[in-house]
């Protein structure tokens, strides 16, 4: 694995347990988390196709 992918898949992790933890304590319902991460989601997609324009 070169360095690029190591780095990125790092971020990925830490940035994956932040927001497990972030979302267990605010004692979210499963519904409630879902409908977060989809909005999530959804926002990260957008700045991903204004970053490649």
């Amino acid at each position: 694995m070169d360095r690029f992918n190591y780095v990125k898949e790092d971020w990925y992790l830490s940035s994956k347990e932040e927001i497990k933890k972030s979302l267990q304590e605010r004692h979210l319902t499963f519904e409630q988390a879902q409908a977060i991460l989809e909005d999530l989601s959804s926002d990260l997609k957008k700045d991903a196709k204004i970053r490649l324009v």
